[in-house]
């Protein structure tokens, strides 16, 4: 059985600022004081291409590895699934499958930012029994 979550807000800046930093799959780095870096592997790969892995290392020493699945400009999505990063961690451990959707939206009458981040994960199924 898999798990939905979603979380919203408002950001008081225009949708193309703030697109033009979360289409980049380095954004954690630039965005939350918690991570450390993120590093797209290969290392020459564009941040925006699909099929690319980053590795997301957080302050407290702890790393989590991505697959970029998706990047719309026409939608102003990006998805990204959690991969096996190694002994022990997330994916082997307790979450078997996790697929992240983060979006935004204008807000024409403030020129603000609507935006969305959706997680569906299981700990019993495979990311691609996750839609």
């Amino acid at each position: 059985m898999s798990t939905h979550v979603f979380v919203s807000a408002i950001v008081n800046t225009d949708v193309e600022t703030v697109w033009k930093e979360l289409r980049q799959f380095t954004f954690p780095a630039k965005l939350f004081s918690t991570v450390e870096k993120a590093v797209i592997e290969p290392e020459n790969a564009s941040a925006t291409s699909v099929g690319i892995e980053r590795v997301v290392t957080f302050k407290g020493g702890e790393a989590s590895r991505h697959r970029l699945l998706e990047v719309s400009d026409l939608n102003r999505t990006i998805s990204w699934e959690l991969l096996p990063n190694g002994a022990g961690d997330e994916v082997g451990s307790v979450v078997s499958a996790k697929i992240t959707t983060v979006s935004v939206k204008r807000i024409t009458q403030t020129n603000t930012t609507f935006i969305s981040w959706e997680t569906e994960f299981s700990s019993d199924v495979a990311s691609q029994n996750i839609k």
